[in-house]
């Protein structure tokens, strides 16, 4: 896992990120066979792009509706949506992301379904049961 960090708020930050990713990227390309994306953001299309130009697959985990659901996304730019639509999987934590990628018309075979949660049998009654 390498991550690259980011302050939006500054312009060098976001552009140093790109290179820093496109660096990393090329680099590794041999260790790798998957890009896997936790939301999506600016930098997620350009992620996507490279990973595509690189022949690798794109996993994308959705995680909240009126931050990286298809429509919201698709309402920021077009190269965004492009780039969410080349994904080979979507993962969401809800039913309501999965209906928000049939909207915009995403292919459902793609799409898989993990909500977050934990097993109640095991996890609350023990965490505060004993």
């Amino acid at each position: 896992v390498y991550r690259v960090g980011v302050n939006p708020q500054r312009r060098g930050t976001v552009v140093r990120a790109a290179l820093q990713m496109l660096w990393l990227m090329l680099r590794l390309q041999r260790r790798y066979h998957v890009v896997h994306l936790h939301g999506f953001t600016g930098k997620s299309a350009w992620i996507t792009l490279i990973a595509r130009l690189l022949g690798k697959r794109v996993v994308l985990k959705l995680t909240s509706v009126g931050f990286d659901d298809p429509l919201t996304v698709r309402q920021r730019s077009r190269l965004a949506f492009w780039a969410y639509a080349q994904a080979d999987r979507y993962l969401s934590v809800s039913r309501r992301l999965e209906d928000l990628c049939r909207d915009a018309q995403l292919s459902s075979e793609r799409f898989e379904l993990i909500p977050n949660g934990i097993d109640d049998e095991h996890g609350i009654r023990k965490a505060f049961h004993g």
